[in-house]
């Protein structure tokens, strides 16, 4: 499957990202990416958990698996324990997610093809 290419930097530190992922050429295919995602089968990773991030990061979770990933320790915990210094989200929110807090970027290496990331 052709796949497409995003690359994302930081104004501030200019930290690169760049993002792999299978072109939708059909509803069909779309479907079945939606389906490997909200049976469980594929993840979502959310890529910083601020303002932004991590309202997303929630959303999402609730039709799928969400790995939340950040760079700041101190916000994995804060996260972890129901806790969001951007007041976004509600304590009681946060603990009813069930999503995979992390600062380990091994976790947003595809496993079933990691050799196919570049």
């Amino acid at each position: 499957m052709p796949k497409r290419r995003i690359g994302l930097s930081c104004r501030n530190c200019g930290l690169a990202l760049v993002i792999h992922f299978p072109v939708v050429h059909n509803k069909e295919t779309a479907l079945v990416t939606l389906k490997r995602l909200t049976s469980g089968q594929d993840k979502i990773a959310m890529v910083g958990l601020g303002y932004v991030g991590l309202p997303l990061a929630v959303s999402f979770d609730k039709v799928a698996d969400v790995i939340g990933f950040d760079i700041s320790k101190r916000k994995i915990e804060e996260l972890k324990s129901g806790f969001d210094a951007t007041g976004e989200i509600t304590t009681s929110a946060l603990g009813t997610t069930k999503i995979e807090f992390t600062t380990d970027a091994g976790r947003l290496v595809c496993r079933n093809h990691a050799d196919a990331v570049n």
